[in-house]
């Protein structure tokens, strides 16, 4: 397996990708989903020779702070190590930046991925790992405008 930088951008190869792991937020917008990709700050691929494996996409200014935006693997490829190796490309290209966080759905697979990420030595930064949970959207709200209030004081 090689870790390398994705520089072209391969539609047909990316959707496959997203459809794949049921990401169909994304692939029901391709072009949105292009943008997002040429506005990323870094995204790296694993590959097995030209076989893509699976990528992580980064976003954030790259000094204080990274955001994983997207880790995926194909199904066919996943729990193997793919996932950890991007992270790990992802922590070692930024050793600098003091904060990288990581915001994933709440589901068996990702709590197994994260999971071995609880407990890791990141001396002098932090790697913080969000869950999704999925709440009614009349709850969501009330509890959005009860920050909102709490924040500006009324």
């Amino acid at each position: 397996m090689e870790i390398r930088e994705y520089k072209t951008y391969n539609e047909s190869e990316i959707l496959r990708l997203y459809t794949s792991v049921g990401w169909t937020a994304y692939t029901d917008q391709p072009e949105v989903l292009r943008k997002g990709f040429e506005g990323s700050m870094l995204t790296l691929a694993a590959y097995e020779g030209d076989q893509l494996l699976g990528i992580i996409r980064t976003v954030g200014d790259g000094h204080t702070i990274v955001f994983v935006q997207d880790i995926l693997v194909f199904p066919e490829h996943q729990r193997k190590g793919f996932g950890s190796a991007l992270l790990q490309a992802v922590l070692n290209r930024y050793r600098h930046v003091r904060q990288i966080e990581l915001a994933t759905d709440h589901t068996p697979k990702t709590i197994a991925f994260t999971s071995q990420w609880d407990s890791m030595n990141c001396p002098n930064r932090l790697l913080w790992i969000y869950e999704r949970i999925r709440i009614p959207a009349s709850q969501c709200q009330r509890q959005l405008l009860g920050g909102i209030r709490a924040a500006i004081g009324i």
